[in-house]
Formats: C-alpha cells, structure tokens, sequence
C-alpha cells in the first residue's frame, strides 16, 4: 500500500470513529433507561410483595385492633359439648333475630349466613390453625353484615369445651409474630373489603364456643386511622343471644330434672312427706 493510500485509509477511518462516537454514547444510553425501568419495576414489585406480607395477603387480614373476653355466665354452665350436645342450626342463628342485630339506634342486616362443618377454611396463620387442630372444632357458624356505615362478620366456632375455646381465642389475639393469624373473611362482595382499612374485633369465650365480631367502617382505607368503633362491636355482639337461650334452656331442664328427682324421692317415701305436713 502507498503512503498516499495508507493516509487516506487512516483519515477515512478517524473520520469514521468520530461518526460513530455519538452511537457509542446513545447504546449507553439506552441500556441505563432500561435499566431504570427495569429497577423501578423490581421496586415496584418489591413493594407489593412487603405490602401484601404485612397485611397477610388478599384473604388473610388481620384486624388492626382486637381483645379477648369471656362471657362467664355462659362459660359457667355450656362448659362442653357434652352438657350441650345440639348442633347449632341456621335457623337458629340466622332467622330468630339473626337477620338483623340492633342496638342505640344502630342496625346491622345479614347479607349471608352460613354452617360449615369443615372449620379450617375459616382461619388462617400457624397460631391458629394448630390451635384449630386441637380443639375438636365440629362446625363454625359465619355470619356477613352490613350497616349504613359499616361492614361486619360475626364467626362462632363449635368447640370441645371451655378450655379449647380459651386455647383459640388466645391464638387468635394478634401478637406481632409471623405466626399470627385470624379467621378469614367470608367470600361475599358486601364486606370484601373488611380488613383493608381501619378494623377491630373482640374475641369472646361463650362456654365451649368461641364468638369473634369483626367491624369496619365503609369507608375506611387506612389501617392506622383509629376509627371508634366501640359502639357497632356492642351491637353485633348481640349475635350471642342464642348461645343465651341455650343457657336460659339447659337451666330449665336442670329445675326441671331437681324437681323430678323431689317428686321421686317423695313418691318413695310418703311417711316422710306425711311428717312433713303440720298438725291442725
């Protein structure tokens, strides 16, 4: 090659590399925009992923706020299946003052009531289901509410006696462990979003049942809100009344077996009735 030829190569190919500079330049470019798209997108998923964990996912929400209690009246007597055997029925629970629960001007209507024999769909979380699993739960009753103002469940779990129901309403107390858990929420449009926003529940022993109320307000979406709602967990605890009657009915066959059993005793031993009775 010519040195004329050699320096016309070289030129051409300085002239070349400066044409391409600008394309080295925008590749680069290019590749850090996507890389940004790409970031943001892990982000973003990220931050569903962490926001979806702290809630517990679509079907597993907890209540912002919740306390244990315990109905001693109850407790004291329907202490086990064995003293009340009955299974609890729809019409029961749903249609003799079930279909609406009422107090100080408040008034919540079921949209759905149901009895599942199969009790583990009902909750969710470790806690829970091993206290579930130990509690010889036979049916859980779950009842969807709305109000002007507000959504509710009401979930009662048919267990094996007092001390099972103490064991789950333990359980189901949020503790800030990843092993907390709550009973989930009915499959019914009119209180899908129970739990997404501000919420409380109270955990109550009823003897060998367990009853949890659950509300929020309609249109509450922060969970850190602070909502008073005092005043529709009172209403909707009226939802034990018949639990209540049960125990006003095993009172009844109980004077009844007492007074049975005087009549026997009297029957077997008139002289001792007869000595009983004053001298005119």
């Amino acid at each position: 090659m010519s040195t004329a030829e050699s320096t016309e190569s070289t030129s051409l190919r300085r002239e070349n590399a400066r044409r391409r500079e600008p394309g080295r330049g925008g590749r680069p470019r290019v590749w850090f925009v996507a890389a940004i798209v790409v970031g943001l997108a892990v982000l973003g998923v990220g931050g569903w992923l962490a926001w979806t964990f702290l809630q517990g996912g679509d079907d597993e929400r907890l209540p912002a706020d919740a306390g244990v209690y315990s109905n001693s009246s109850v407790s004291e007597t329907l202490v086990d299946r064995e003293v009340d055997p009955r299974e609890l029925t729809e019409p029961e629970l749903f249609e003799r003052g079930g279909e609406e629960l009422s107090s100080q001007g408040l008034t919540f209507t079921l949209e759905e009531g149901e009895i599942l024999d199969d009790c583990a769909p009902a909750v969710w979380g470790v806690r829970p289901e091993d206290a579930l699993g130990s509690a010889d739960c036979t049916q859980v009753a779950r009842g969807a509410y709305t109000a002007d103002d507000h959504i509710a469940m009401v979930t009662v779990f048919n267990l094996t006696d007092v001390a099972s129901a103490e064991v789950m309403a333990a359980s189901l107390e949020p503790g800030g462990s990843e092993n907390d858990g709550f009973v989930t929420v009915m499959d019914n449009e009119a209180v899908a979003d129970l739990g997404t926003g501000y919420s409380s529940a109270e955990i109550t022993v009823q003897g060998h049942y367990l009853m949890v109320t659950w509300v929020q307000e309609r249109s509450s979406t922060d969970p850190e809100s602070h909502d008073s709602l005092s005043q529709p967990l009172r209403t909707l605890s009226n939802f034990e009344m018949p639990l209540f009657r049960r125990l006003l009915e095993h009172d009844h066959d109980d004077a009844e077996d007492e007074g049975d059993a005087e009549a026997a005793e009297g029957a077997e031993n008139p002289e001792a009735e007869a000595e009983d009775v004053p001298a005119e």
